[in-house]
């Protein structure tokens, strides 16, 4: 037994405290946790890491983060002692198994994590090859044609499914097989060789020669509209050149219609839509012709170099209300026809004045005399009762006497 006092347990307690105090606690090993942390960030630093397989591990690596270190009340970030190693290995674990689910044993990154090859350059190449095969000479068409055969046989080999109109699968390959992006490079420039080195057919010419000639015929033709006439001018001094290829059969194709719509604006055509020598009327220069007589006017519009038809004058006209005289109409003062230019022809007319008998007995036409026979004498294709039935006759003969009273009466 020991007589051990009081005081004496205490200042023993209190040796052992300034002990405990004293001593330092090992720092906690971070070394398995630091390597798993290389290992899955750089699985995230991949460039040809596809986005859902980033954020994934990237979440993973905060978790592991949280739990294998503590942060104070400041929000600083610090690392366990030896004695919660625990938790230093539970983040550990977190980060191994992320790297084995998405990383080879080489720990780089997975294909399956990997973005695709993108292959719609390779389908545009080849969808442009086969498009203009066609404008080159047999011979350089094959040669494009097993070029477009190799690319597709080699993308078929690496499992890509090749569909109809060059269409290929995609999310096969790894955007980082740069043994198979560099195969498939040297078939596409293989192609490219082809189109390149290739001979294209010559363009067609025919039916713009056709038509061209046509124009042709039709140059210096002064009678036909200015702006027409420019238009021929024109495309006549511009032709095309002659060394013109099928794939630009197009500009050939735009300026041939360019001269179709021309030609149409000039000539008739025939029931089988030939162009004939035939010039439209509306294709030529046209001039006014204005007819004048007596107050009254008449145009007549007449194309270049043709005859005017004038109007038909009476040759007889009553003159201020049909009894002072008449006018007889003797022409034109001038000629109209072969016309090149705007005109204006009078009509030229002598003046025969009424004797005074005369005033009380004229023609409804003229104001002329009118005989026994009911005919003006001056305007002899008159006959006020022509082709009256017999009824008209009596009506003659009532208006006969009614005039020789008015006479008698008149010279008494």
């Amino acid at each position: 037994e020991y007589d051990v006092s009081k005081s004496a347990v205490d200042a023993a307690t209190r040796a052992i405290t300034v002990a405990i105090n004293r001593l330092v606690i090992a720092n906690g090993d971070y070394s398995a946790y630091d390597a798993a942390n290389a290992k899955a960030s750089a699985l995230i630093n991949n460039p040809n890491i596809t986005p859902e397989a980033k954020a994934t591990i990237t979440a993973e690596i905060t978790r592991a983060k949280n739990t294998a270190h503590y942060y104070d009340e400041y929000g600083a970030i610090h690392s366990y002692k030896k004695d919660n190693q625990a938790r230093i290995d539970a983040g550990t674990a977190i980060l191994e198994a992320i790297v084995a689910q998405y990383a080879n044993e080489d720990g780089t990154l997975k294909d399956e994590f990997k973005t695709k090859l993108d292959l719609t350059y390779a389908e545009n190449k080849v969808k442009n090859a086969d498009s203009i095969k066609d404008n080159y000479i047999d011979e350089s068409k094959q040669a494009i044609e097993d070029a477009i055969a190799a690319v597709e046989n080699f993308l078929t080999a690496n499992g890509i499914t090749v569909n109809d109109g060059h269409e290929y699968e995609n999310n096969v390959i790894a955007s980082d097989n740069e043994t198979f992006k560099s195969d498939l490079q040297a078939l596409l420039d293989a192609l490219d060789s082809a189109i390149r080195n290739g001979t294209k057919k010559p363009a067609d010419y025919t039916e713009y020669d056709e038509v061209y000639a046509i124009l042709g015929t039709l140059s210096g033709n002064e009678d036909l509209l200015e702006s027409l006439r420019t238009q021929i001018d024109n495309k006549l001094n511009n032709p095309l050149p002659r060394d013109l290829t099928a794939d630009q059969q197009a500009i050939i194709d735009r300026e041939t219609q360019a001269i179709k719509d021309i030609l149409d604006k000039i000539l008739e055509k025939d029931g089988e839509g030939h162009y004939t020598s035939t010039i439209k009327d509306d294709a030529f220069i046209h001039y006014s012709v204005v007819f004048k007589w007596l107050g009254k006017s008449q145009v007549v519009v007449v194309r270049k170099g043709g005859d005017a038809v004038a109007p038909e004058i009476a040759p007889i006209i009553g003159v201020d209300g049909k009894t002072d005289g008449h006018y007889v109409f003797t022409g034109w003062d001038r000629e109209f026809t072969n016309v090149t230019e705007n005109i204006v022809v009078n009509g030229i007319f002598d003046v025969e004045q009424h004797t005074d008998e005369d005033k009380n007995n004229y023609c409804e036409v003229c104001g002329c005399k009118i005989d026994t026979s009911f005919k003006c004498k001056m305007c002899p294709t008159y006959e006020k009762y022509k082709n009256v039935p017999v009824i008209g006759f009596f009506v003659m003969i009532v208006h006969f006497f009614v005039h020789l009273a008015h006479s008698i009466g008149y010279r008494t």
